[in-house]
């Protein structure tokens, strides 16, 4: 999953449990569960490391960081949790550099390894999955917590 979906699904937990005690956990335990989805990933297109790559990653990383940006501006009582939320939701995707540095007898290796392998429906066409959850997590956001007026 795109790290703009799993900051997004952090800021909804967030919103929804408002304990940065609970938010932490569950929204790490998200990250995992948006990864067994189909998703974007493996572009012919862009292969890792090239340039359309690097570039993907970073529109991606933008579109994360303005998306917490609006979350904590529109809810700024709830800016602390919604950083937890975020914060946790995208932390994973952070070791995958560590991959260059370690060996496999880490046991970071081995998350990585578990990290990868249940990423199983990775492809081009999961651009679908990908657009479809963050449109249903933005209207969630914008309709029932605006409409309640947290």
């Amino acid at each position: 999953m795109q790290a703009l979906n799993h900051v997004a699904f952090g800021t909804l937990i967030a919103l929804t449990i408002k304990q940065p005690v609970l938010v932490a956990p569950l929204a790490l335990s998200s990250h995992f569960f948006l990864d067994i989805l189909p998703h974007y990933g493996e572009d012919p297109k862009a292969p890792k490391n090239s340039a359309p790559y690097h570039f993907r990653i970073l529109i991606d990383g933008l579109a994360s960081l303005l998306f917490i940006a609006l979350s904590s501006s529109t809810f700024p009582e709830y800016m602390p949790v919604i950083l937890v939320g975020s914060f946790f939701a995208i932390l994973p995707d952070f070791f995958w550099p560590a991959a260059l540095f370690i060996k496999s007898d880490n046991p970071l290796w081995k998350f990585l390894k578990f990290h990868k392998r249940i990423q199983k429906f990775e492809s081009r066409r999961g651009i679908y999955v990908e657009v479809g959850w963050f449109s249903i997590i933005s209207i969630i956001i914008i309709n029932f917590f605006s409409a309640l007026k947290i």
